[in-house]
C-alpha cells in the first residue's frame, strides 16, 4: 500500500498576516515578494484583512518607506 503524506500549503493570506504580525512588520516590496502579487494587490489583501477584524498600523521607516504592522485580530 502506497503511503500518503498530508501536507498543510500555506495560502498566501497566511503569509501575509505571518509577515505583518512580526515585530518589524512589512513593506509592500517584502509582501510582493513574499505572494508574487502586484502593489495594489497586496493593499487589497491588507485591506481585506481589516474587514476581518485585524488592526493593521501604517508607520514610515527613517528611508520613507511604508511598513505595515498588526498585532492580529
Amino acid at each position: 500500500m502506497k503511503e500518503v503524506h498530508m501536507t498543510t500549503k500555506t495560502t498566501k493570506i497566511e503569509t501575509v498576516t505571518k509577515l505583518i504580525i512580526r515585530k518589524s512588520g512589512a513593506t509592500i516590496e517584502q509582501i510582493k515578494e513574499a505572494t508574487g502579487w502586484k502593489p495594489h494587490s497586496v493593499r487589497a489583501a491588507i485591506s481585506g484583512l481589516r474587514k476581518r477584524g485585524m488592526t493593521v498600523l501604517l508607520s514610515k521607516t527613517t528611508k520613507g518607506e511604508n511598513v505595515y504592522k498588526s498585532h492580529g485580530a
